[in-house]
């Protein structure tokens, strides 16, 4: 049978054609699109794709089952980061996807506490630091508890904090027991300091808290952080 223009057109397409059908869960599409000679290649990025996007396990398991026989580490990282728990377990299970510390740091940073469990559980990468940075600067406090219970070696070392969530009360006393050698009297006062600066409604009620407790004026510059968009 001739090919269809359509198809002979659609294979000189880029590969972002492949990503978009993958993404949004067309297999029709992903179908015809591998009907029309698409290679290998082009199923790398593809299953990449799906596994960062919406939850399309479906289409992971019709690539994988028809044309991919490996994944990068970047398709379990992106599984992680949008807390696809069932996408992660299926990557572990049936596909050569590498997996970093990452995975967990970018779970952390979005607040997926199942998937760092997962990820603690059934595989040997663990976490860095950055987790727990993100988690408490993120406001995740179950999760930051949980990261300070598995990964203790890991404690921030700002002279302040160095993110604000919307229940920062909430993290300071979280910081204030759990990692007290964190919050010295130079991290109490430069905390507030920030927060008198802000003046952002309750955070008023949480630098007078402050004064009591860690009275006078930070003598150090807040130490130099970016905070990241992952």
């Amino acid at each position: 049978m001739a090919e269809h223009p359509i198809g002979q057109e659609l294979r000189r397409c880029p590969t972002g054609l492949l990503r978009i059908a993958a993404q949004n869960g067309h297999l029709p599409v992903l179908e015809y699109l591998f009907q029309q000679g698409w290679t290998d290649e082009d199923a790398t990025c593809t299953l990449t794709s799906a596994a960062r996007g919406n939850g399309q396990l479906e289409i992971l398991k019709w690539l994988r089952a028809n044309r991919y026989d490996g994944c990068s580490t970047k398709a379990m990282e992106d599984a992680a980061r949008n807390g696809h728990l069932e996408e992660l377990k299926w990557l572990h299970a049936n596909t050569t996807a590498g997996c970093t510390t990452r995975a967990m740091d970018a779970a952390a940073y979005y607040g997926h506490l199942e998937v760092c469990k997962w990820l603690h559980a059934n595989r040997s990468e663990g976490c860095s630091a950055d987790a727990v940075q993100f988690a408490i600067g993120n406001g995740h406090l179950r999760l930051a508890f949980w990261l300070s219970k598995h990964y203790p070696q890991y404690v921030p070392d700002y002279n302040r904090m160095w993110q604000y969530p919307s229940n920062t009360l909430d993290m300071l006393l979280f910081l204030q027991v759990n990692y007290s050698s964190l919050f010295s009297l130079e991290f109490g006062r430069g905390t507030r300091s920030d927060l008198t600066y802000e003046n952002n409604g309750n955070d008023s009620l949480i630098a007078q808290w402050l004064l009591q407790n860690y009275p006078g004026h930070p003598t150090e510059s807040r130490d130099f952080f970016i905070w990241p968009v992952i």
